[in-house]
This record gives structure tokens, sequence and C-alpha cells, in this order.
């Protein structure tokens, strides 16, 4: 690809980088190749715990120092944690990429492990916990994850954790998670900005490793429920939140662009088949969305809306009415590819997206597509793929329904 290099290093981590010209700064990102697919029931949440123990300090480092470096700088530091690997990333000037690359290795090869440190944040991210459930739509994730995929399948668990795993974690689970995944041949380091390749290589200061850790990650057999329907009751919400899926396939299949632009007719923006025919014609809902979820061994694509417990019935009806008659011509086909490149061209833009595609892709692919690659093949889909796909996808008799509200049966 055109100005991106990819090489991995001596110490078996991948750098990614690209030369930017056109800003005055830098985004640097450090993907961990873990998250909660890597953990048993008893230890749901370590992958998180870890993400928010490492920013407490480290051996040369407070939590303040941490923060005041990057913010003292105008910079700004994060992380977040998925179903399969952690991210840990720094925006700045160019000018000050050292303190960025200085800070993200000590916080993730240098970190402290204190007690105190660790007894505090449990309780912030227990709290953590607790808020994510408050929300009706986490809480019906969580049910439908676990109903599509099996409660033992970690694909299936709250990446928080629950009060339970997390009470249960001990500092001592924390540091051998991460002595085992927080080597450098499991990480991924992207650097786009306005910045020369040779300067980013001599700053890296990775430790060496006298032996590769050879992984490969196992996945668990998914059980789905036998039930297709299955109704939760919530007295406390005043709609009945609804998820409506089906397993799909994994990221690195050259079928996911033809699934981006069915997804994107079918339930993506105002313009949406299903947000007109349900909100806008038939006034039945405020929420209506599709998603896809792709991981490496297996996916998820589905469809989410939220309705009052009165119209639950008849939305549903609507809704299924609506996909049997569901169709694509040439002029929507034209008009989403269109909305799609210029999406992913505005979103190229912006270089910490950028950094977080190319590690994505990278990561589900072992390569990095152009945007002109993405936007070819997104050119190459036809009517009869889209269409072939939709009538694999969505048999309205395979989908697994969950409901959470004031409602004990539907139909469907």
């Amino acid at each position: 690809m055109n100005n991106v290099f990819i090489e991995e290093l001596p110490c078996g981590s991948v750098l990614i980088f690209e030369e930017d010209k056109r800003v005055s700064t830098v985004d640097i990102s450090f993907l961990v190749k873990t998250g909660s697919i890597d953990e048993e029931p008893s230890i749901n949440g370590i992958a998180h715990f870890i993400e928010h123990l490492l920013f407490k300090g480290t051996k040369k480092r407070t939590n303040r120092e941490i923060s005041e470096e990057i913010e003292l700088k105008g910079g700004s530091i994060d992380a977040f944690t998925s179903t399969e690997y952690t991210c840990f990333y720094t925006h700045l000037l160019s000018e000050d990429y050292l303190t960025g690359i200085d800070l993200l290795q000590d916080l993730i090869f240098n970190p402290a492990f204190r007690e105190e440190d660790f007894e505090n944040e449990k309780k912030v991210i227990i709290q953590e916990v607790k808020s994510y459930f408050d929300s009706p739509e986490n809480l019906l994730i969580k049910y439908h994850s676990e109903r599509l995929f099996g409660k033992e399948n970690p694909i299936s668990f709250p990446i928080e954790g629950t009060i339970k795993s997390v009470s249960s974690l001990k500092l001592e689970q924390l540091k051998r998670y991460w002595e085992k995944f927080y080597t450098p041949d499991n990480i991924i380091i992207t650097c786009i900005g306005n910045i020369k390749y040779d300067d980013i290589k001599k700053s890296l200061s990775i430790p060496q490793m006298n032996e590769r850790i050879k992984r490969e990650r196992t996945f668990k057999e998914i059980r789905r429920d036998k039930k297709n329907l299955k109704c939760i009751y919530k007295n406390s919400l005043e709609q009945v939140y609804v998820a409506i899926s089906n397993t799909g396939f994994p990221y690195n299949d050259k079928r996911r662009y033809t699934l981006l632009i069915l997804m994107s007719i079918l339930g993506q923006g105002m313009s949406s088949y299903l947000f007109m025919k349900m909100r806008e014609e038939n006034a039945l809902v405020y929420t209506i969305f599709t998603y896809v979820n792709q991981f490496q061994n297996t996916g998820e694509y589905g469809i989410f809306l939220a309705t009052d417990e009165k119209n639950i019935n008849n939305t549903l009806f609507t809704l299924k009415d609506a996909l049997k008659n569901f169709n694509v011509d040439e002029e929507l086909l034209i008009k989403t590819k269109t909305k799609i490149s210029k999406g992913y061209k505005l979103e190229f833009q912006n270089t910490g997206r950028r950094a977080g595609w190319y590690q994505r892709e990278f990561f589900y692919t072992g390569n990095i597509i152009s945007m002109d690659e993405f936007i070819k093949n997104i050119n190459d889909v036809k009517i009869k793929d889209v269409m072939d796909l939709y009538e694999e996808f969505f048999d309205t008799n395979k989908f697994m329904i969950t409901t959470l509200g004031r409602v004990r049966n539907v139909k469907w």
C-alpha cells in the first residue's frame, strides 16, 4: 500500500506507519491481542480491568504524572477493551511524539501493579458495571448474546465483567494475565502523522524476548438457544426493546463488502429502508437500526428496535412484512455505494480513525488495503450479490429474537 510501511520489529511487534505531511499532529496506538474472548467466566472482566489498572501508575510515573505529561502538551491519551483486543492510544502535536511513544511503552511494559491501586480501581469498575447494566439496551445485548452464542462462549461475555466476577478478581491474577498477553510479539503499533519513519523506529525501546510465545486462540463451540423467541419481563421499562439477529461470517470474508452494503440499505441512517418503513411511514418505533459484529471465527448481523408495549405485535408484524417485500434496484445500489465510499473517505481524514482502521484490518486479515482498493471492492458488488446474501441471511424463520420489557409473549 502506497506510503504505508509495515514491518515486524526484532522484538516481535508489528509496526504500521504512515507519514502524513498535511497535518501537524501524530496518532500513536498500541494494540494488544487480547480481550474478553480470552477469559473464563470466573475471570470475566480481567482484560478490561488491566486496561484500567495500567493507567494507575508505572514504576516511574504516578497516575497524575501520566495524565499531566500528555495534557500539558495539549494532547490526549485513552484506551478501550473489545472482545478480541485492547488498544491504548494517544493524540499529540508531531513535535511531542517522543512523549507519546515513551508514555505508551511505559504503561504497557512497566506497570506498577500496586495493591492499593487495584482495590480502588475495583470499586470504580464495579460502579461502571452497574452503570452499564442500568441501560436496557446493554442488558438486552447481554441476554441476547448469551442466547445466540451460548453462556459459556466468551463472545457473549460482557467486556466489563459482572459484579461477581470483578469482585472476586485478585491482583495476582491480573499480573499473570498481563505476563501472558502483554508481550512484544502480541502487539501491533500504529503511527500516523507528520513525522519520519526512522524517528519513530529510533524512539521505540520495547524489551526483547528470549523466546517467542506460540499462541493459537481456541474458539469455543457456539451453543445457540433451542428457542428462537424469548421474552424477558422487566416491569420498570416504558418501552419494549427487541434484538433480532443470527450468526454470520468472520471479519476476513470477501462477502463483508456485500454485507456492508446490504445492512446500510436496510437500516443505517434516516433514509434506510427499515427507518422509512417502521418510523416514517408507520410511526411504530423511535429507534430502529441494523448492526454487524464480526470476529476472527464468526460474526453476527441483526436488527435492534424499541417500541411501546401496546404496539409490539403490530411492530413485529410490520417488520416481518417489510423484510418479506425487501428489494434492491440499480439506482439504490449506486446511491448506497456512493454513501459508503464517501463516508469512509471522510473517516480517513481523521488520522486517529485511520490508525484504528489500519490496526483492525491488520489484526483480522494480516494485511491493509488502501482506500482505493476498499472502494473498488464496494463498487464490484452486484445486485445479485446483495439479494443472494439477503435470501441466505434474512430468512425470518431462522432469526433469534429477544425482547426486554413489559411483555411476556409476542408473535413473530
